[in-house]
């Protein structure tokens, strides 16, 4: 399962998926969030186009929104790149186990990519290469 840990600047101090959940931490508060009854997640869009420019993340769960603020680009992507992988993923291969594991295999991609080893362009291709496996 891949796993996704950043800490936003504002509201939730500490953002985690693992085990089938999104897990959002605050001054000893816990908020799981079942990655199955996610229906929308949605980054916000900024004037300027810049990577230090913060954004906030919509979560739509069972009726709910939830937002996580002041998260860089990056992660605010990742994060919604992820839950939709995630997603994707396990209802791709519920009803078939010949699928390649994808979650697996983005996180192994998302590793060479943080480690220099893959431009944004290579990830992106492999990416979907692999989302199109699972069609």
């Amino acid at each position: 399962m891949a796993e996704f840990k950043a800490k936003a600047r504002a509201g939730w101090s500490s953002i985690t998926i693992g085990n089938g959940a999104l897990v959002l931490k605050r001054f000893g508060q816990q908020l799981s969030i079942p990655l199955s009854s996610i229906t929308e997640v949605a980054v916000s869009k900024s004037t300027y186009d810049l990577p230090l420019v913060e954004r906030t993340v919509t979560i739509f769960s069972q009726g709910k929104r939830t937002l996580i603020k002041r998260l860089s680009r990056q992660k605010a992507e990742e994060l919604q790149q992820v839950i939709l992988t995630l997603q994707h993923a396990k209802h791709s291969t519920a009803g078939s186990e010949s699928h390649v594991d994808v979650a697996t295999q983005l996180e192994k991609l998302a590793k060479l990519r943080d480690a220099g080893d893959l431009t944004e362009e290579e990830f992106n291709a492999q990416k979907r290469k692999l989302l199109n496996q699972c069609e």
